[in-house]
């Protein structure tokens, strides 16, 4: 659960002790390389022994999370592939799958997830499409 994104630990917003704040590992290689990745906010709460992911249970959180991996996909659209992954990962624990596949798509049509000029072997366009929507769900996300 806690990898390479490290961790910080916060007092619950909701007045319940503490919030461990890490990020999803499995996002590192998958859309970008490891700098240009971008890993969703994950939530942590201590529970019966363990940790839980309660992510879904702090929008606000994964809000402001996502709009930090739009602002980076924004800035560098040619190698932002990674962050929007992180991105459409967010819109979905937000409940937003449907206006995030509809951002996606629209950013295809305008020929915006062409990836990096010199290219690369990553996946971009269309095949980044389907990989996204093949990863998420198997990953938790958008299902």
């Amino acid at each position: 659960m806690i990898g390479n994104a490290g961790v910080d630990v916060r007092n619950d917003p909701h007045g319940r002790g503490a919030i461990i704040l890490t990020a999803d590992d499995a996002f590192n290689y998958q859309f970008a390389p490891y700098a240009s990745s971008g890993v969703p906010l994950e939530v942590l709460t201590f529970r019966k022994g363990g940790f839980a992911d309660t992510t879904r249970q702090y929008p606000d959180v994964v809000r402001h999370d996502a709009a930090r991996w739009w602002k980076s996909f924004s800035a560098d659209p040619a190698n932002g592939l990674g962050t929007l992954a992180a991105w459409m990962a967010d819109q979905c624990l937000l409940e937003r799958g449907r206006s995030g596949w509809a951002t996606i798509d629209r950013l295809l049509a305008e020929g915006k997830l062409a990836g990096p000029p010199e290219g690369s072997t990553w996946p971009t366009g269309a095949d980044y499409v389907a990989a996204l929507h093949t990863f998420l769900p198997q990953h938790g996300y958008c299902g």
